[in-house]
């Protein structure tokens, strides 16, 4: 059951809403590590999604590369065409030598953007709910609480100044 605005198939911004609050990414400027954490019920889960995650953006980012390398040969290719000055196309091939490269080492290595460096691992212990803490504020909560409505009752209502309220309303149905 799902209230407006939202629907039950969720929208993308729904999913990425909620796929932002499971999964956390920050950075050490100081020796550019990057670190993933996935929070999530199922430790399994949560070790498959930053597997799942750190190949997607390594595939990504390296098919964006291969595409731009691509691009960039094809159009020194169609320059050095029409270029009729020797030194130029010489300069125009070593830069076609480096897109090629610089192509060949994005295919070839799977981990192009991100090195793992500490590889995912199941979680032995829970990290959440802390069921014991929440069962001690619990019982000191209920415990305040029970002591509260004793003392109301005790202090708020005298019998001396309790007002019988079905003779009151009797007497007013009558009327």
């Amino acid at each position: 059951k799902v209230s407006l605005p939202f629907k039950q198939i969720p929208s993308s911004q729904e999913a990425t809403r909620l796929f932002s609050s499971l999964v956390s990414i920050s950075q050490d400027n100081t020796n550019n590590l990057v670190t993933l954490r996935v929070d999530h019920i199922s430790p399994v889960v949560a070790q498959e999604w930053s597997i799942w995650i750190v190949r997607e953006i390594n595939t990504s980012l390296a098919n964006m590369k291969v595409t731009e390398s691509q691009a960039s040969i094809d159009y020194l290719n169609s320059q050095i065409k029409i270029t009729p000055y020797a030194e130029l196309r010489t300069m125009l091939y070593e830069l076609v030598q480096e897109s090629t490269q610089s192509m060949l080492l994005t295919k070839v290595n799977p981990e192009y953007v991100l090195t793992t460096i500490d590889p995912p691992v199941i979680a032995e212990n829970k990290s959440k709910p802390n069921r014991a803490m929440i069962c001690i504020i619990g019982t000191f909560l209920g415990g305040i609480l029970s002591i509260l409505i004793v003392l109301i009752r005790y202090f708020g209502f005298n019998k001396i100044n309790e007002v019988d309220l079905f003779n009151w309303t009797s007497k007013l149905l009558k009327a």
